[in-house]
């Protein structure tokens, strides 16, 4: 059982040195800021009064589609910009995870809309696995998050697709030097609305021109991701989105003087959620189930890995605005059956270990933001209740000598 509990205070001082002053002379007014000799020389007084807005989340970089396309380094996919955001390291060989603040990847956490994914990035890092013209929104918060969110170190990236088009059909498509996909969105009857988008690499088609000849790829490095929404809004003030979406790579190589030596690698995940909204006033509701399937397969002339898990959770939480603040309740549920197998093989023997268990993790949050001395100051105190279910796994071993 692991309890967490987060306060910040923000102040507003430093922005109001910087805000606009409340008055501003115009030049009639005279040196010593006399207002009556400005009035007289038939000048004009303008009065300027603001509040700058209270910082009352840790750092997070938003990033809009203008600021990714003057990013260098991004090729016009906006989840790659991540890379060059301060804080953010990448992880060797294009593995498809991010470092945050110096932490493994797995202590860092990435959202689809509130759903955990496993990856970010396809094999090599050369693509990210949702397209940027279906990103309604991103963020990335190194650290000092919300208690919404637990299970990690690091820090979070938090992906918004956007509702599809429900005034008519759209279709576009994009084809660069290493992939081409489609993307299509459009209204389904009177209360409905579908987009879909798919995605394939043509590397493997690609790199047997140029190829030297030291390896033989069988299954050059390709990729596929796919997905599918529908929009929906049942009644008044509801909204119920059901989301469909994944990615999968492929590699294989022969390689050794006699093409005796081989290395095989196969990964996929897939991910299907149903969100909930509804709003009473300045009450909103959000029930977010969702399963996945995450496949990781590894092979080479002398070993070979194997790991599957089948995750399911569910995200529920109220929130509630006030006028001199928000609070919101919440839980997290997330629970999964795993298996996980490796081969070694020697010149005389081999030998197998597998193991395979289940797990359950469940959570509990609350927060709140107050506004003080006019909104000068914000108070955001959280508390999140965290439960690790420890798994329960049955192992084996195997030696063939």
């Amino acid at each position: 059982m692991c309890i967490t509990a987060l306060v910040s205070l923000a102040g507003a001082a430093a922005a109001q040195s910087s805000a606009p002053a409340d008055r501003t002379k115009a030049e009639g007014d005279n040196a010593d800021g006399d207002d009556a000799g400005g009035d007289k020389a038939g000048g004009e007084v303008i009065v300027v009064t603001g509040e700058a807005p209270a910082p009352v989340e840790p750092v997070t970089y938003d990033l809009s589609p203008d600021v990714i396309r003057k990013l260098p380094g991004s090729g016009n996919d906006a989840i790659k910009s991540l890379q060059t955001m301060p804080s953010v390291g990448r992880v060797p060989f294009g593995l498809g995870g991010l470092i945050l603040r110096g932490t493994s990847p797995r202590d860092s956490n990435v959202f689809l809309d509130g759903v955990r994914v496993p990856l970010l990035y396809h094999f090599g890092g050369l693509a990210s696995f949702y397209p940027s013209a279906l990103l309604a929104a991103m963020s990335l918060q190194p650290g000092g998050y919300s208690a919404r969110y637990g299970r990690g170190d690091g820090g979070i990236v938090e992906l918004d697709s956007r509702s599809a088009r429900s005034d008519r059909w759209r279709v576009g498509s994009e084809v660069s030097m290493m992939d081409a996909s489609l993307q299509a969105d459009g209204p389904s009857g009177r209360w409905g609305a579908w987009s879909v988008a798919m995605r394939r690499s043509y590397i493997d088609a690609l790199l047997p021109l140029i190829s030297t000849g030291s390896a033989d790829l069988t299954a050059a490095p390709r990729y596929y991701d796919g997905q599918l929404r529908f929009d929906a809004r049942p009644w008044r003030n509801a909204q119920l989105t059901a989301m469909l979406f994944g990615s999968a790579d492929d590699m294989a190589a022969q390689y050794g003087v006699d093409k005796d030596r081989s290395f095989a690698l196969n990964t996929q995940f897939a991910r299907f959620a149903l969100r909930f909204r509804q709003r009473w006033g300045q009450t909103q509701l959000q029930v977010l189930p969702w399963i996945g399937v995450d496949r990781y397969h590894l092979a080479s002339s002398f070993q070979t890995m194997t790991s599957a898990d089948d995750p399911a959770g569910l995200r529920a939480r109220v929130t509630h605005d006030y006028r001199h603040g928000s609070w919101a309740i919440g839980t997290d549920v997330e629970r999964g059956d795993f298996a996980v197998s490796s081969v070694s093989i020697g010149d005389e023997d081999m030998t197998e270990i597998a193991r395979d268990g289940s797990y359950t993790n469940a959570a509990l949050w609350l927060e709140g933001m107050i506004e003080l001395a006019g909104e000068r100051f914000a108070l955001k105190p959280g508390l999140r209740a965290e439960h690790y279910g420890r798994p329960r796994p049955s192992s084996s071993i195997r030696d063939s000598r």
